[in-house]
């Protein structure tokens, strides 16, 4: 069985705290209470080094970059992806 090296949902939380460089503004875009995405941010800190705390700011990592630039490429592919109409010919 196939597995992600990351939990897609930690991919969502680091792509929107890249593109909101703010916990309430990530919580924000993700629909989430700020509570609940410390935690999350915390987790993902500590598990894969992908945020971490600079002062009293969370910051995204030179590689949680990365994967927020992939998790933006694959959004973009699967909303293409989605509105591809497909054509089933029986003659």
């Amino acid at each position: 069985m196939m597995k992600f090296s990351i939990p897609p949902e930690y991919c969502l939380i680091i792509n929107a705290f890249n593109q909101a460089s703010t916990l309430r503004g990530a919580a924000a875009i993700l629909g989430m209470d700020p509570p609940a995405v410390v935690r999350k941010v915390q987790k993902i800190s500590v598990d894969f080094g992908y945020l971490q705390k600079i002062g009293n700011r969370w910051a995204v990592t030179e590689e949680g970059r990365r994967v927020a630039q992939w998790t933006d490429e694959v959004l973009f592919s699967q909303t293409e992806l989605t509105k591809e109409k497909s054509v089933l010919r029986i003659s």
